[in-house]
């Protein structure tokens, strides 16, 4: 279901002093910096960051902290299975840049966030 940790990422107020401490405080080297998404190397994962957002559009709502972001090879597969298994969801499947996101709930309400990166993210030799 599950190929292993995406991002873990949070959202911030201003992101070039986010990117000042996350890679020279921190010292997490930066993958990919933009206004709009920024990574840092995380081991295995990738530490995230995103603009703040009023009301996030795929939750109407709006929450601080972090998400557990999960990468999958197959999101229609693991949103049909979270379906059976009466899991909550933000809303539907919706497109990013990097592939299909699908944010989902656990019991407690804590949000989570599975992405099936778009084949040139996964193969870019191919493309």
């Amino acid at each position: 279901m599950f190929v292993g940790p995406y991002a873990h990422w949070c959202e911030v107020q201003d992101m070039d002093r986010s990117i000042v401490f996350y890679r020279d405080v921190l010292k997490l080297r930066p993958f990919r910096l933009s206004p709009y998404w920024s990574e840092f190397e995380l081991g295995v994962s990738k530490l995230a960051l995103h603009p703040a957002m009023d009301k996030i559009a795929f939750t109407n709502q709006r929450y601080r902290g972090w998400v557990l972001g999960l990468q999958t090879n197959n999101i229609h597969a693991l949103k049909q299975h979270l379906e059976q298994c009466h899991v909550e969801f933000a809303g539907d499947l919706y497109e990013v840049p990097s592939g299909w996101t699908l944010t989902f709930f656990d019991p407690d309400g804590n949000p989570l966030q599975a992405i099936q990166l778009h084949e040139e993210l996964l193969n870019p030799a191919s493309s």
